[in-house]
């Protein structure tokens, strides 16, 4: 879905109006996150997340995301 709207960006004229960035909201994120905090992609909806970042990249676009800022709870429970 987001290779698709890289390419529709893309070919429609988005890009050449300036549009640069796709941007994914924080359901991009492993819901099971490590007891660390650290911040995974969700293996289910991005198995490669650097693959989707290179076929975003080679229709000239940037893929962002979001998250949210602090320590995640499941890290502050596991101490």
């Amino acid at each position: 879905e987001i290779i698709s709207v890289a390419e529709a960006m893309a070919s429609n004229g988005m890009k050449a109006l300036g549009w640069s960035y796709i941007n994914l909201d924080d359901c991009w994120t492993d819901p099971n996150r490590t007891a660390s905090g650290n911040i995974m992609a969700d293996p289910l909806r991005f198995p490669d997340i650097k693959d989707t970042v290179k076929e975003v990249s080679k229709r000239g676009l940037k893929l962002g995301v979001w998250t949210i800022r602090g320590i995640y709870q499941q890290a502050l429970d596991a101490k």
